[in-house]
């Protein structure tokens, strides 16, 4: 819109003029115009000195314009600008009003004012504008000194200056409250409003003898309507004036030279209008659409003289930048699409991408015609008269250039490429910001990428150009627009030639000739692209030196000029075999290309070799058809199982002794190829002069299945590799026949292995050993021993053995026996491997490893119980026992060890919380003990402190196998807990009854605590004894003292007798101290019993 004058891009106001003196006008005028903020129109009150008055516009007679030759064009350049800023609706002349005055002074002022209302009227004469008198009291109103009121001498000057009382307004303040200011205002507004309504009625009456009247008069009477924001009736004569211009002939004569052009300026005003109070004033955004459409169906090919199609161009250009714009100001209205097609019709970056595209077109017109921009071009010195109509052609001095030499010198000052950047550049920044709250469009911004490095290559700003260019060559590789990768390939090889690039010259000259863009690049346009492939390489110039002695090109997916195959004779094969390579090559550039060199490389650089053309190779590729080379190697015995042929280098040579390498690989790389990520939609509207491509919205595209195909990675490195075998170890390594597979705690074992030769001649041979678990997971203990010297093997830092251990050299069918020493210090189970290393017959290093398995588990297990004499408590785990109360320990010794034992020793050790008093079992002789038999311990011990779940000791044994050395096994006691009881019990049982006789039974309760202690006694008197005495009693027993309670049994018969059964509880824990559940027998001898009992 910057090419546009202000008044057309302004909404007009109602022009207001105001005459008088300047402080009179800085006071009242900052407040009329407060007051007219809140009313519409809003009035434009100009302030102007006195000698305003004489440059109003005058009006011409009817007679001048009978006389006045017949006009050539539709609408006048200064028509806007002459009712926007000097054509009042209104004049207001300001002047101070003094009551005081006296009358020979107030009638001198009187003449003053009266002169001046006729000056303004006479000039105003025929424009039918008002004038209206302000008189502004500075002073208070009071009684005058000498002549006559205030409102006599208003009725007076209005008499005299031949004005109404509603022309004169006297204001005594200067307040936005003040009646008279609102009053002022609203005649001021009204007045203006219906001078603006005379006029239209005034041109609406006029004829019209053709439609360049008809039209310049509907744009005046849309405009009058516009100044009174009359948008109905604005709109309607805006629209009646644009279809009566589209319905002028777009021809021009020699009359008429500039008619075409005349046309489209006018129409460009009116779509202007149209589209602007659409948006802004109907806030209809379908009608502001259809217009656009309407407008460039019908003026976007009308291109008019072809000696100046680039100025259509860029008219075309401005209309879509334009719009844009609108768009842009009016994204805070947030407008409704009804109606509308698609709401990308919404989206600023269409119509400035449609901008840029036409502006590419214009830069094209102008390199057409050689006017081109030039930065040394200048206008200065030529005279131009600018045309009076909106449009025409201006007029130039003789002495000066002629009008088509002005254009074409005005558009060589004009910068063609960097208007499209700047306009692709405001597509590309409102493209992310639609992407940012909808859908992605990918292509499009790639279509941008690729519009701006072409842009960027006709602006000489050759860097960004291609760094454009390259992202979208990325792009469209990606989603395998071929078409559009040869395009934009194309642009990039003008760039680096006009950079001279030879490097990049090259590089995107191989790309041209890659088979997938063949189809884009014609049959003739390749041969000269090969051409200039040679001759920049073979003949650089002294300006384009490359420094480096050599430089490389892969032939990868973008540049697979040449195929390469590799195929050996088999896909396995012996170390020092001989081996045949087969390789393929198959050019697909337009004309034979001969190679100074050929290198193949392989996985391994011992095989690289070096083809050199000469007589005895002739490496010219031709064009288009196989050419098969072969090359023997040996198979070598060091290095890698597999071997690979990774790549083919092709060599060329220019005179100065560089190298340019092309490198293709023989096995393709898993590259992954990016899949389209969008659908296609497709619109039924069609935007005129838009094009059908990517960038409008009336793109349709059906599917392409085609470039949702992702090429399968097919067997391509089949027949690329050999598998090199290494000859297999004859020999083999076994267990001895006797030796063990289980391998006892602590115990070092000697184990056999026997290494049999077979076939194989066995020379330098060593062997190493590992073992699983390692040293250090199991303790830090050795595992492995030298079985002579019995000792440890060296460990490393992860605890496996680190010597190398030789052996003898075997003949075929010999055997050789390997001795280990395995001692394992915890029950696990072991894997020895060992890996023997030979030289055959052959002189071929083999290997061969075996692998064994050992357990290891421990030769003896203990088990115990402990058992507490009567009476113990009921509630009392088998491993808990009271502190001063005796218990039995019963220990249990078993041979695990699967073959007989020799224990020299058997002994326990206890800690110093039990005392022992007795020890049953062990021994100081040596015994045998064979697999699963048992020897048992008996110890009564004492508790002596409390203690919870801890082992109190241990039983050691000696022992050792057959031919074994001696090895002391300690065997912990099972964990046992000490408690302290509260209170405990002793039962006094006499040795034997008589039958009939009374015996005593004594029972004492001992209280442990420090406090008194309430224990009841419950005695049964249903088994064979009578009981005499009490059988139930409850007793307090103090702090340390012992209750000693006696009850008599009388036997009823004889022989081994149940004792009654004895309850004791303590009544504060009601904890049982003696169960019912626990009881003794008392022997009976017969009453008539006659031996000595004393006895």
């Amino acid at each position: 819109m910057e090419a546009y004058p202000s008044e057309l891009r302004e909404v007009p106001c109602p022009l207001v003029a105001a005459l008088g003196p300047k402080d009179i006008q800085t006071r009242i005028l900052p407040v009329l115009r407060s007051v007219n903020d809140e009313f519409i129109p809003r009035i434009h009150l100009t302030s102007a000195s006195y000698e305003h008055r004489f440059v109003f516009p005058a009006k011409k007679e009817k007679t001048e314009m009978a006389k006045a030759p017949a006009k050539t064009g539709i609408l006048k350049t200064r028509w806007l600008k002459k009712h926007h800023e000097l054509l009042p609706s209104l004049v207001l002349l300001f002047y101070a009003f003094e009551p005081r005055l006296a009358q020979r002074d107030w009638a001198i002022q009187e003449t003053v004012i009266r002169d001046e209302v006729e000056d303004l009227r006479r000039n105003l004469a025929g424009r039918d504008c008002k004038i209206l008198l302000v008189l502004v009291q500075l002073l208070d109103d009071g009684p005058p000194s000498n002549g006559g009121n205030a409102d006599e001498r208003l009725a007076s000057l209005r008499k005299r200056a031949e004005l109404d009382s509603k022309s004169v307004y006297l204001l005594k303040e200067a307040s936005r409250t003040s009646p008279m200011i609102i009053k002022l205002e609203r005649a001021i507004r009204e007045h203006a409003i219906e001078y603006y309504k005379t006029q239209a009625k005034r041109v609406k009456k006029a004829k019209k003898p053709s439609r360049a009247i008809a039209v310049r008069h509907g744009f005046k009477v849309g405009h009058y309507y516009e100044f009174r924001r009359h948008t109905a009736k604005m709109l309607q004569h805006y629209e009646g004036a644009y279809k009566a211009l589209l319905a002028m002939p777009m021809t021009s004569n020699d009359a008429e030279p500039d008619a075409h052009t005349q046309i489209k300026a006018v129409a460009e005003f009116l779509h202007f209008k149209l589209v602007y109070h659409h948006i802004f004033s109907s806030h209809n955004l379908k009608l502001a659409i259809d217009q656009l459409q309407r407008h460039m169906k019908a003026f976007s090919r009308a291109v008019g003289p072809l000696d100046r199609a680039y100025e259509h161009w860029a008219w075309v250009s401005r209309q879509y930048h334009v719009f844009g714009q609108l768009l842009l100001e009016a994204q805070s209205l947030k407008l409704s699409s009804a109606g509308v097609e698609s709401d990308l019709y919404k989206e600023p970056y269409l119509y400035f991408s449609a901008a840029a595209k036409y502006a590419t077109w214009r830069r094209k017109a102008a390199a057409k015609l050689g006017v081109s921009f030039d930065p040394s071009a200048t206008t200065d010195g030529v005279v131009v008269t600018p045309s009076a109509f909106v449009g025409g052609d201006p007029s130039l001095a003789s002495s000066g250039p002629t009008l088509p030499e002005w254009r074409a010198r005005l558009e060589t000052c004009v910068p063609q490429a960097h208007l499209g950047i700047r306009l692709l550049e405001l597509a590309t920044q409102y493209l992310v910001h639609y992407q940012s709250n909808h859908m992605p469009r990918h292509r499009l911004k790639n279509r941008f990428l690729l519009r701006l490095g072409i842009e960027r290559l006709a602006a000489n700003d050759y860097p960004q150009a291609r760094i454009d260019l390259s992202r979208a060559k990325v792009a469209y590789s990606q989603e395998r627009w071929w078409a559009q990768v040869s395009q934009v390939l194309k642009q990039l090889l003008l760039c680096a030639f006009y950079q001279r690039d030879t490097l990049a010259y090259l590089d995107c000259t191989l790309q041209l000739l890659s088979p997938k863009v063949e189809e884009f690049v014609p049959h003739a346009e390749r041969l000269t692209l090969q051409d200039g492939f040679v001759h920049a390489w073979m003949t650089p110039n002294d300006d384009e030196v490359l420094p480096e002695p050599s430089y490389e090109l892969a032939l990868d997916r973008a540049r697979p000029v040449i195929y390469c195959g590799v195929e050996f004779a088999s896909a396995e094969a012996y170390v020092c075999d001989s081996m045949t390579l087969t390789l393929t090559l198959e050019s697909s550039l337009p004309a034979p290309l001969t190679m100074t060199k050929i290198a193949v490389v392989f996985s391994d650089d011992r095989y690289d070799q070096m083809l050199v053309h000469g007589d005895q190779c002739d490496l010219t590729l031709p064009s288009k058809a196989p050419t098969t080379l072969s090359l023997t190697m040996t198979l070598l015995p060091d290095g890698a199982s597999m071997l690979q042929c990774h790549e083919v280098r092709f060599v060329l040579e220019n005179p100065r002794g560089q190298s340019l390498i092309l490198v293709a690989r023989t096995s393709r790389p898993n590259v992954h190829i990016l899949k389209r990520r969008n659908s296609l939609v497709a619109w039924d509207g069609v935007v005129p002069g838009m094009g059908m491509g990517a960038g409008s919205p009336s793109f349709q595209r059906s599917k392409a299945t085609e470039l949702l195909y992702d090429e399968p990675d097919d067997v391509g490195d089949v027949g690329s590799f050999v598998t090199i075998l290494q000859p297999r170890a004859h020999a083999r390594l076994d267990l001895a026949p006797n030796s063990p597979t289980h391998v006892l705690v602590d115990d070092l074992t000697t184990v056999a292995l026997i290494l049999s030769s077979l076939d194989d001649v066995v020379d330098t041979a060593t062997y190493k050993i590992v073992c699983e678990p390692s040293v250090a997971t199991l303790l830090d203990a050795h595992l492995l021993y030298d079985a002579t010297t019995k000792e440890p093997l060296a460990l490393d830092d992860v605890g496996q053995p680190t010597s190398v251990l030789s052996l003898a050299s075997m003949a075929p069918q010999t055997t050789q026996t390997l001795q280990v020493g395995l001692k394992c210090a915890v029950p696990c189970s072991l894997q020895v491997h060992i890996t023997v290393q030979y030289t055959t017959a052959v002189g071929v290093t083999v290997t061969l490893d075996a692998s064994f398995a050992f357990n290891c588990k421990a030769p003896l297990q203990l088990t115990a119980l402990v058992h507490a004499p009567f009476p113990t408590t009921a509630r009392l785990a088998p491993s808990v026992a009271t502190v001063g109360r005796p218990v039995h320990l019963y220990a249990t010794l078993s041979s695990v060890a699967q073959m007989p034992l020799e224990i020299l020793s058997v002994d326990a050790s206890m800690a110093d919380v039990v005392v022992v008093e007795s020890l049953v079992g062990g021994v100081t002789t040596g015994f045998e003990l064979g697999d699963g038999d048992q020897h048992s311990l008996v110890l009564r011990l004492v508790p002596r402190a409390m203690l919870a779940q801890t082992s109190v000791g241990c039983v050691r044994v000696r022992w050792r196998r057959a031919t074994g050395d001696v090895v002391v096994s300690t065997l912990p006691l099972p964990p046992m807990t000490f408690v302290v009881a509260p209170v405990s019990v002793d039962v006094d049982v006499p040795s034997f009854g008589r039958e009939g006789h009374l015996a005593p039974l004594r029972l004492h309760t001992t209280n442990h605590t420090t406090g008194v202690l309430k224990v009841q006694v419950k005695l049964s008197n249903d088994s064979d004894f009578l009981v005499s005495g009490v059988t139930e009693c409850s007793e307090d027993v103090l702090p340390g003292e012992v209750l000693t309670s006696t009850f008599g049994l009388i036997p009823m018969q004889s022989g081994h007798l149940k004792l009654p059964k004895m309850e004791v509880l303590h009544v504060d824990a009601n904890e049982w101290i003696v169960s019912v559940d626990e009881r003794t027998e008392l022997y009976v001898v017969p009453a008539n019993y006659t031996a000595e009992i004393t006895a």
